[in-house]
């Protein structure tokens, strides 16, 4: 696309293609200002020759060197200003993308918080419970078992399900490890029921109450 082309045309242009126009711009500028330079030697020859004829013929062409040049400097100062114009219309348009972008996410996340996690934290909040009760169960009936002098014991359940051991040491049971935020409080805890420092707090609304 020529230069005017590009400055005619309905829609803005690129930064990209108006960087590749001033370029072509500014090599025609060059070659403009050049062509007078070179005309106006040759108009001084003629002047000094007296050659009236070709005197005409290099100042018509002076004329239409002139047009050019003048032609390509407006064209390059055009075209400077709206690749001005245009890259700040693609900073906007980036920054806009990542505005929207990160409004995007805030949404999605508030509601994996608000709907998605809430059924899923109160399923696990009553796998906590349901296990804490299992593992008195399984107290309460060692405990007779021991009193009674039977030698039966029956396993815990993290001992079972979740053995790990080093040197010795058995990591805390699985309900003591698991913690679900409150999303109802940002300083609670739907399991266990402490706040952020670690001090017992009345319990937190089920999820969706």
């Amino acid at each position: 696309m020529g230069l005017l082309q590009l400055l005619r045309g309905d829609h803005p242009a690129s930064s990209a293609a108006l960087r590749d126009a001033i370029t072509k711009a500014q090599a025609e500028a060059k070659a403009a200002t050049e062509r007078l330079e070179a005309l106006a030697g040759t108009r001084a020859a003629a002047l000094l020759a007296e050659d009236d004829q070709a005197l005409d013929r290099i100042e018509r062409d002076l004329r239409m060197a002139t047009r050019a040049a003048d032609r390509a400097d407006l064209a390059l100062a055009e075209l400077q200003c709206r690749l001005a114009q245009a890259e700040a219309d693609e900073q906007r348009a980036e920054l806009d993308a990542a505005h929207d972008a990160a409004a995007a996410a805030l949404e999605r996340g508030v509601a994996l918080l608000t709907k998605t996690y809430p059924p899923l934290a109160a399923k696990l909040k009553g796998l906590a419970e349901e296990l804490v009760e299992l593992d008195a169960r399984i107290a309460d009936a060692n405990e007779k078992l021991e009193r009674a002098g039977d030698p039966r014991r029956v396993r815990a359940i993290d001992a079972t399900a979740r053995p790990s051991e080093l040197g010795g040491y058995a990591p805390a049971p699985f309900v003591q490890q698991l913690r679900l935020p409150s999303v109802q409080d940002g300083l609670k805890m739907l399991w266990p029921a402490v706040d952020q420092w670690g001090f017992a707090v009345p319990p937190a609304a089920k999820p969706g109450k």
